[in-house]
């Protein structure tokens, strides 16, 4: 399981520890953009993120 906390700037030291079965990550939405572009790149970082997680499991059953 996964949550995310989402902030309007990039943090210094970005977020990504696990706590049991729940990782807990930190992503951006910028404010400072045009909001259609920063939905965009914040919305390809989500998918990239869940994907990778996937991905391997997917591929672990395969063998």
């Amino acid at each position: 399981m996964q949550a995310f906390l989402i902030y309007p700037k990039d943090l210094t030291q970005p977020l990504d520890i696990k706590s049991d079965q729940i990782r807990v990550r930190s992503l951006t939405f910028s404010l400072d953009d045009n909001l259609d572009r920063a939905g965009q790149t914040f919305l390809k970082n989500v998918f990239f993120l869940l994907s990778s997680e996937i991905i391997p499991v997917i591929n672990k059953g395969d063998r």
